[in-house]
């Protein structure tokens, strides 16, 4: 409803982004009544900023000025059973996916908005829930590189002492469906690829030096046996070769 009130303005504008910001704001605890409304509401921001990122620096200057993502984190907070976390989720890993912007970007992985939500205590039995959770891991780990990865570990001394975006991936290794499985290897391979030797320290130490260790057996004996499928192929080859003469 509140959209008609607003179809005469340009929904990718910034007056009507304020307004969206601050009917988000408005709302103090979400549950089965208005549900349907936070949904809109986050749906809206999320296309809005996506267009801004790339068209309209007023409206991500907007985004920050508000911030936008502790909002994200507090509708986390306020849920009372109404499962709005899977959308949200999904929203976000939506507008993560398709920012450009490496100044957005760090924004976003800055000020542990991220790392909120990632350890927000999600009850993962419900529904589809778990894959759109490592959905949005994934796209998170997807924008890291030598920059950014700092803004998700913390630190004492010269040793990471926590990790959230490897540690809560490494607790669904063992996922019955198989696309989240595979979504964690490309998690951990994303991480993996970027030097850095406090992480590196971090994954070769208990306990998550486990999965890395597993990993590089389970590459090993995958290489040990596509090159006995190569030279399988090659000495068939070759007797097929000799048997011509």
């Amino acid at each position: 409803m509140w959209r008609f009130l607003w179809r005469s303005i340009d929904r990718f504008s910034l007056q009507y982004f304020k307004h969206v910001i601050n009917e988000l704001q408005k709302i103090k605890v979400v549950d089965m009544y208005n549900r349907e409304l936070v949904v809109d509401l986050l749906q809206s921001i999320v296309e809005i900023v996506t267009y801004g990122d790339r068209q309209d620096s007023q409206i991500f200057e907007c985004f920050m000025e508000h911030q936008v993502l502790a909002e994200f984190v507090r509708v986390l907070k306020i849920s009372k059973n109404s499962r709005i976390e899977a959308p949200l989720l999904q929203y976000l890993s939506i507008m993560i996916q398709n920012m450009d912007s490496e100044y957005a970007i760090y924004y976003c992985l800055s000020n542990d908005y991220v790392n909120n939500i990632i350890t927000h205590p999600y009850k993962f039995d419900v529904g589809d829930l778990a894959q759109y959770y490592i959905s949005f891991l994934r796209s998170v780990s997807n924008k890291i590189n030598g920059d950014t990865l700092c803004l998700l570990v913390k630190v004492h001394g010269d040793a990471v002492v926590s990790f959230p975006l490897y540690s809560e991936a490494l607790k669904f290794t063992q996922h019955g469906e198989k696309m989240i499985q595979t979504a964690i290897r490309a998690l951990t391979l994303n991480i993996y690829n970027v030097s850095d030797d406090m992480v590196y320290q971090f994954i070769t130490t208990p306990p998550f030096s486990k999965y890395f260790s597993d990993l590089v057996h389970s590459l090993k004996e995958q290489c040990i046996h596509l090159d006995n499928l190569v030279h399988a192929l090659e000495w068939a080859l070759i007797k097929e070769e000799r048997s011509y003469f």
